[in-house]
């Protein structure tokens, strides 16, 4: 019914404003020659048919999220470095500025590939994650992939981004972007129950390892 009464009231403006452009353009309120009625026609036709579309887009989509991960760029970086988590969570998670920073210096010093991304919905920036691919050494079995950091910003929790960042980041990884590997892997601290939930959901399976004061996980490929 709103969906509707939106069209209807939305192609009625539409209809005016169309036959007021051809009165101003022709300098005439009273005529309007056979030629120009066909135009105002054709163009209320058109402009009735692109108004509907965009309602029925916006209606049917307006609930639904669409997790996108994007590069760091200089055009999303300061957004990106404003973006905070709960005030409470701050001590389970870097700053992004801090993570970014590390992103650097792992790079410049071949530690690993880092993999920084915003996570955007639709076009809304709305939290941050890092991933990096790690080539085996002496204390690896293998090539890994790592999630190094994941935040949602406090003004967009609660609306599952989290756990479909995280699946968009998983689904990335399988396509090998930088190399093979066998695993991924991601750490917690023991007390955040929330990032244990949210990563034993998504088949993540702790090793017993014990890494930095934090719980090592790892999901097979």
């Amino acid at each position: 019914m709103l969906l509707m009464l939106g069209i209807v009231c939305s192609s009625i403006f539409i209809l005016s404003i169309g036959e007021l452009i051809i009165k101003v353009v022709r300098k005439d309120t009273t005529k309007n020659p056979p030629v120009e009625k066909t135009f105002i026609f054709i163009l209320s036709i058109v402009l009735i048919l692109t108004n509907t579309y965009n309602y029925i887009v916006r209606f049917y989509f307006r609930g639904i999220i669409m997790i996108e991960l994007r590069k760091i760029t200089e055009n999303n970086f300061e957004e990106c470095i404003k973006l905070e988590p709960k005030e409470e969570q701050k001590r389970y998670v870097a700053s992004n500025i801090s993570s970014l920073a590390e992103a650097y210096v792992a790079l410049t010093n071949n530690e690993c590939i880092p993999m920084p991304y915003a996570i955007y919905d639709k076009d809304i920036m709305v939290g941050f994650i890092m991933l990096s691919y790690n080539e085996a050494d002496e204390n690896d079995d293998g090539n890994v992939y790592w999630v190094c950091r994941l935040m949602i910003d406090k003004g967009h929790q609660g609306k599952g981004y989290g756990k479909k960042a995280m699946a968009k980041a998983l689904e990335l990884i399988r396509t090998s972007p930088y190399g093979k590997a066998t695993v991924v892997s991601l750490s917690y601290e023991p007390e955040n129950v929330i990032a244990r939930t949210l990563y034993a959901s998504l088949g993540f399976v702790e090793t017993g390892k014990i890494e930095a004061g934090e719980l090592v996980t790892k999901l097979a490929l």
